[in-house]
């Protein structure tokens, strides 16, 4: 529905995307040659989708995910763009659809243009890049991106790597540039032996040896190595669930390969799952399999949550932040994994960020000091080729407006005494208590009501206890009245 489109566009303007991807939800997308998706209520908003379907009592369901800000689009749906309607453009949703709208229009256009072009620059399964060049911007673009799609590198297709390729295309040196690549785990079968590795140049090490475990040694717990490793971001075990398991056989080596390190240990050094960056591509090893004979590794608890993990990772599911905190020191080789000694990063004014290495067990690493400035960093390679690095962002809780429970306020604040007041009448009168006192008339008039209500209570219950006049009259049988004299 319209609400859709809205989000969309706020959602890909923040990540940089053109035209193509500004343009929103589109009523008809061809997915496959057989298959196409048709969305006919793109023009709806939700209220008013919503309110057709009380009118003519039909139920729908909400999903229950919706709720959760920290997915991107629930944050625009329930924050974002709330707050700009209520802050700035009333009517921002009928606005974004409308530019959608015109930009798929144009989009079209362009891309139509863009086919037609790309006859001349299409050679076979290579691109020239000369006649590139000579294309206007704008259809250079969308040439090399419908060429990223037919090659199979549609995630490689976004505007920052195009733009990436098309600065390069404008030098007339050689160079090279690799997409993204996917990840491969590698688990060890019941009967695996050294020598099926032999041949395995990619991986973290070299298996020599299928070591047994000492008796002693046997039962460890599971440790993350890698904190700030993107491949376990989110990641969360089941409640209860503890990473322990007894170790029978492992594979063995005597070294990580320079480049590789370990994501998760066992005990104190045994490597239970070691990773290594080939090219733009990730090769994960575990050293030990899941077979009774090898360990008691839990497998509902524990492997299955990671390797759905890895899977997700490997697909590009996995759900990362799209930007970093400030911090003192930043590992750039865990978020760059091909960074070079020779690059230079800048920082969002220009400057040159320090950048040292630092040894991590086996490996040299590199650091960064300093990542206070929040904004987009960037990294100049060797050739000259600049590229965004990383963005970081910068910690504002005070920007948080969600009121506090003022129960939760000396915890918060640590005092022990604390007054709330919601206007100014009464922050000027607790002002004045705090500094001249609560005013003496206000003591003495609650002291004087609770006197006078003690009194009350007090005659009261002795006129209870007295004997009335009718109650020592007597009177018999013949109407004789007795009694009476002594008591009156």
């Amino acid at each position: 529905q319209a609400d859709d489109v809205a989000e969309t566009v706020l959602l890909r303007l923040a990540r940089g995307a053109g035209a193509a991807g500004l343009s929103g939800l589109r009523p008809v997308s061809r997915l496959t040659a057989s298959l196409v998706l048709i969305r006919p209520l793109l023009s709806v908003s939700g209220p008013a989708l919503r309110g057709w379907l009380t009118h003519h009592t039909c139920a729908w369901r909400e999903d229950q995910t919706n709720r959760d800000s920290a997915i991107p689009r629930n944050f625009v749906r329930n924050t974002l763009l709330p707050q700009l309607e209520r802050t700035w453009v009333p009517d921002l949703r009928e606005r974004l659809c409308q530019s959608a709208e015109a930009l798929r229009e144009d989009d079209a256009l362009l891309e139509t243009q863009a086919r037609q072009a790309r006859e001349s620059v299409w050679q076979d399964d290579a691109l020239s890049v000369d006649r590139l060049r000579k294309q206007p911007v704008a259809l250079q673009r969308r040439i090399l991106r419908q060429w990223l799609f037919h090659k199979g590198q549609a995630d490689s297709a976004g505007l920052a790597t195009v733009l990436a390729l098309l600065e390069r295309c404008q030098s007339a040196r050689d160079w090279q540039h690799q997409l993204p690549g996917g990840t491969l785990a590698i688990f060890p079968g019941d009967s695996a032996s050294p020598a099926n590795y032999a041949d395995w140049s990619i991986l973290p090490a070299k298996p020599d040896a299928l070591a047994e475990s000492a008796q002693d040694d046997r039962v460890c717990q599971l440790r993350l190595v890698a904190g700030q490793d993107p491949l376990f971001a989110g990641f969360a075990l089941p409640p209860g669930a503890i990473p322990t398991l007894s170790i029978r056989r492992h594979l063995a080596w005597k070294q990580l390969e320079p480049e590789a390190r370990t994501v998760i240990a066992a005990g104190n050094d045994l490597p239970f799952l070691s990773s290594r960056y080939v090219g733009k591509g990730r090769v994960l090893l575990c050293s030990v399999s899941a077979d009774r004979r090898w360990s008691t590794l839990p497998t509902t608890a524990f492997f299955l949550p990671m390797v759905h993990q890895i899977v997700q990772f490997g697909a590009g599911l996995a759900r990362e932040p799209p930007y970093l905190w400030t911090s003192p020191t930043l590992l750039l080789s865990e978020i760059i994994p091909d960074a070079h000694e020779s690059d230079r990063f800048l920082t969002p004014r220009g400057t040159d960020l320090s950048v040292r290495p630092v040894r991590k067990e086996a490996n040299v690493l590199l650091e960064a000091d300093g990542v206070d400035e929040p904004g987009i960093y960037l990294r100049l390679r060797s050739g000259g080729v600049k590229e965004p690095a990383f963005a970081i962002n910068l910690r504002r809780e005070e920007s948080n407006l969600e009121p506090v429970d003022t129960v939760a306020l000396p915890a918060l604040t640590g005092l022990r005494e604390l007054r709330v007041t919601r206007d100014p009448a009464q922050l000027q009168q607790a002002i004045d208590e705090h500094r001249r006192g609560r005013p003496l008339t206000e003591a003495f008039f609650w002291m004087a009501f609770v006197l006078a209500v003690a009194e009350v209570l007090l005659a009261n219950r002795i006129s209870r206890r007295r004997t009335t006049a009718a109650g020592a009259v007597q009177v018999d049988a013949s109407g004789r009245v007795s009694g009476g004299a002594e008591h009156g």
